[in-house]
């Protein structure tokens, strides 16, 4: 098991973590013992852990999805800039 300090860098803990679990999922691939691979290491609570986060993708899809339906039916290949996503997108 590797361990990580807080005085470690962050570089090195990163190379130091992947090079844990490359060998955790080989020793698991083959077979052996890999305590990561096989079941958590810690106890679960009953709950209480659910994820309170909002998504913010459904009423994006939407206007979205609405832009290019109103592209389609009025010949306008141009994005407006309310629904620009890319390089330069304005932030509401």
């Amino acid at each position: 098991m590797v361990v990580t300090t807080a005085s470690e860098p962050g570089l090195a803990a990163a190379r130091r973590g992947r090079k844990a679990t490359a060998e955790g999922t080989a020793a698991y691939a083959v077979g052996r013992s890999a305590p990561y691979g096989e079941w958590l290491l810690f106890d679960v609570p009953p709950g209480g852990t659910e994820d309170l986060d909002e998504s913010m993708m459904a009423g994006a899809a939407v206007k979205q999805a609405a832009g290019k339906v109103k592209d389609a039916l009025t010949g306008d290949d141009d994005e407006t800039t309310e629904r620009r996503t890319g390089a330069g997108a304005e932030t509401p």
